[in-house]
């Protein structure tokens, strides 16, 4: 029986004494390493949204916060890389700055993108020139009076009622002349909101120079600390295609 039992054991391992059957020691996975990823890095990226991206990304992470679980999360992602995430800290200030600034500027991109397009065609310019004319005559009227009415033969006399009176009926004028001309909208943008959508991308910064350096990540955090910049993305390219229409 003994004899038995040693031939069996002899048939089932090899020559170098590993199991004939089932999984060797020697063959078993070694766990998965992130893979270099290419392209600009997410704050380089964030740096060219507009106002009415960045306003519409904050009104969906009003409703899609994270969790206390996938804040730990990242916290510990931050705090395990402290080095990869002063780097992250340092692309989001020398492309966006500070959150306050990058919202600012969002602001322009928005004149340069959407506004200033607009102008380039016939229906724009037509739409556009009367508010124009009107703020260009406004800021001209006191200057005007000043130098028409001595020359008439009339004393100018500006006193402060004067004044008032028409600062805040010329004020009250163009904007109902561009009310008119149905300017495009700029959105507003709580600040508190401004820091939350770049700390989303501070993290996704992180995630990518951890991949560029194939540091390895585990998937839940990686989907944690990415998921704040790709509604930000998602939503920037709704808003993108609805302008372009």
């Amino acid at each position: 029986m003994e004899r038995n039992s040693l031939s069996r054991q002899t048939e089932y391992l090899l020559a170098d004494g590993s199991p004939r059957y089932g999984v060797r020691t020697d063959d078993a996975p070694t766990p998965a390493v992130s893979k270099p990823v290419t392209g600009k890095l997410p704050a380089e990226v964030a740096a060219g949204l507009h106002r009415q991206q960045l306003a519409m990304a904050a009104a969906l992470r009003t409703v899609r916060f994270r969790s206390e679980d996938a804040e730990g999360l990242v916290a510990k992602l931050r705090s395990e890389h402290p080095a990869e995430h002063v780097e992250a800290l340092k692309a989001a200030v020398d492309h966006l700055g500070t959150p306050r600034k990058w919202a600012r500027a969002s602001l322009y991109r928005f004149t340069e993108q959407v506004t200033d397009s607009l102008m380039d065609s016939p229906a724009g310019v037509s739409r556009f020139l009367i508010p124009a004319v009107a703020a260009v005559l406004f800021l001209l009227g006191i200057p005007a009076l000043a130098i028409g009415l001595p020359l008439a033969g009339y004393e100018l006399s500006l006193t402060l009622p004067v004044l008032a009176v028409y600062f805040f009926g010329g004020a009250r004028f163009v904007g109902s002349m561009m009310a008119k001309a149905r300017y495009p909208e700029r959105f507003k943008l709580n600040r508190y909101l401004a820091e939350d959508l770049y700390l989303d991308v501070v993290d996704a910064t992180l995630v990518r120079i951890l991949q560029d350096k194939g540091t390895e990540i585990d998937p839940v955090t990686e989907r944690m600390a990415n998921r704040g910049w790709r509604d930000i993305q998602a939503v920037a390219a709704k808003v993108e295609e609805i302008y372009s229409l």
